[in-house]
C-alpha cells in the first residue's frame, strides 16, 4: 500500500519504490478483513486512516498480484444528542451524549490515550465555544469494537447571556449550540482534483430543548433538506414545536469517499446552505 503522504501508486508499470505500507488480507468464512498491526486503538478489520489511499495491490503468491479497494469495515457515525433546559432569566442548562463509532470513535481513543483524560477534556471543552463543563465521562474506551460514548453535563456561558436575552422579554439563541459549521471549506473558484474525504460518515445532531410555560415560540427555523447528484450525500434540518418543548434534528450524511471534481460546486452549494439554516436562531417571547 501507499499512505497519503507517499502519493498514489502508479498504475501503469511496476514500481516498488510507490508502495510504503502493508497490511494483510485475511479471508475468513468468505469474508475479507484487512489486518493493520501498527495500530493499538484500530477494531478488527480496519486499518489506519493513514493508508485509505483508494487501491492497494494484494500480492497473491499462488494467483499472481491485482488491485483492490480498501472499504472500511466499520461505518464512521457519530450522534449527538442534547438536552437543553431554559430558565426563567434566561439561564441554559443541559446534558450531552456523544456517541462515535468506526474512524471517529478512533479518533477520540488515539487523543485521549495520547493526551491523558486531563489535556483531552480540556481540548474538548475549548473546541465547543459558550458553553462550561459541570461533569464529564467516557465510556467504553478500551472496547475496540463499540462506539465511544461521552457524557458532558453543561452550562451555557454567562459572557454570553447578553445576547441570549433581549430587553423585550425575549429569549433567543441557536439551537445548534454544538457541531455548528463555522466556515465552507470549499471555497475556491474551480476545482481541477477529485476530492478525497478520507472515508464516508454520518453525523446526527438531536437536541430537546424545554423551557417555562410563560414563554411562548416567536420563531423556529424552517425545515430544509438538499440532496447531492447521483445519491453522493444529503443534509436535512427538522424543528417542531409542542407546548413547552422545541426539538430539533440535523443529519449530514456523506456517502462516498472519493467526489469527482464535477461535484465540487454541489459541495460548495451544499455547505453553504448549511451554514446559512444552521444560523437562524430560537426566539422565545414571554406571554
Amino acid at each position: 500500500m501507499s499512505t497519503k503522504g507517499h502519493g498514489i501508486p502508479e498504475k501503469s508499470y511496476p514500481n516498488i519504490r510507490d508502495y510504503n505500507y502493508t497490511v494483510v488480507k485475511a479471508v475468513i468464512d468468505d469474508k475479507e478483513y484487512f489486518l493493520d498491526p501498527t495500530d493499538k486503538n484500530l477494531p478488527f478489520g480496519n486499518i489506519s486512516p493513514v493508508a485509505l489511499n483508494g487501491e492497494a495491490r494484494v500480492l497473491n503468491f499462488d494467483k499472481g498480484s491485482y488491485w483492490q479497494r480498501i472499504i472500511p469495515l466499520k461505518k464512521a457515525v457519530k450522534r449527538t444528542i442534547v438536552k437543553l433546559n431554559v430558565s426563567q432569566d434566561g439561564e441554559i442548562t443541559g446534558e450531552m451524549n456523544l456517541i462515535k463509532g468506526g474512524y471517529l470513535a478512533h479518533s477520540v481513543r488515539t487523543d485521549y490515550n495520547e493526551w491523558g483524560e486531563a489535556k483531552y477534556k480540556q481540548e474538548l471543552e475549548q473546541s465547543m465555544t459558550n458553553i462550561v463543563f459541570d461533569d464529564y465521562s467516557i465510556q467504553r474506551l478500551k472496547d475496540l469494537e463499540k462506539p465511544t460514548s461521552e457524557n458532558i453535563v453543561f452550562t451555557i456561558d454567562d459572557i454570553n447571556k447578553e445576547e441570549i436575552v433581549g430587553r423585550e422579554n425575549t429569549i433567543r439563541f441557536n439551537p445548534i449550540l454544538f457541531e455548528q459549521l463555522t466556515a465552507n471549506p470549499f471555497t475556491s473558484d474551480e476545482r481541477k482534483f477529485p476530492l478525497d474525504f478520507v472515508f464516508p460518515f454520518t453525523n446526527i445532531y438531536t437536541v430537546t430543548i424545554d423551557f417555562p410555560e410563560d414563554y411562548k415560540v416567536k420563531s423556529i427555523p424552517s425545515d430544509y433538506e438538499m440532496t447531492l447528484p447521483n445519491g453522493g450525500g444529503y443534509y436535512l434540518l427538522r424543528v417542531q414545536s409542542k407546548k413547552n418543548q422545541i426539538t430539533v434534528f440535523a443529519k449530514l450524511n456523506m456517502i462516498n469517499t472519493i467526489y469527482s471534481k464535477e461535484d465540487y460546486f454541489q459541495l460548495q452549494e451544499l455547505f453553504s446552505n448549511i451554514l446559512k439554516v444552521e444560523k437562524l436562531p430560537i426566539e422565545l417571547e414571554k406571554k
